[in-house]
């Protein structure tokens, strides 16, 4: 009878010594632009062409800033979901700008991250994730 009780005991202990752990989405980090593709004429715009270094930065309180070379641009807030793309049809993960009306869907593949715009004509961007030492 003691057996079970210690047993008992044990498990509980364990279960309350456990902690919560959050995963960060794999957008999280830092990313600079390597292209962007698109729009009536379907131009490809890279930073040789421009003339620019951009860079996204995508942080764990969902708060995003963009950069011109070390200059911030630009500040805002996103949300990722899961939806159905107004392109594809298909259900993607999305991101939204809270200071931007159009949706863009993503997708991160061997540490590239693509941006899809969510209507016609629009962009399609590319960024290589910073990898930390």
């Amino acid at each position: 009878m003691k057996k079970p009780f210690w047993l008992l005991v044990l498990v509980f202990i364990s279960l309350l010594s456990c902690k919560e752990t959050t995963v960060e989405p794999a957008i999280v980090g830092w990313w600079t632009w390597k292209q962007s593709v698109g729009g009536i004429a379907g131009t490809t715009e890279t930073p040789a062409s421009t003339g620019k270094n951009k860079s996204i930065e995508f942080r764990a309180d969902h708060t995003v800033r963009w950069y011109e070379g070390s200059t911030q641009v630009r500040q805002s807030t996103y949300t990722l979901t899961k939806e159905k793309s107004s392109i594809s049809g298909k259900e993607v993960d999305m991101l939204t700008f809270a200071d931007q009306t159009i949706k863009q869907s993503y997708a991160i593949n061997n540490n590239t991250l693509t941006l899809e715009e969510e209507c016609i004509d629009c962009y399609n961007i590319t960024y290589d994730k910073v990898l930390s030492e």
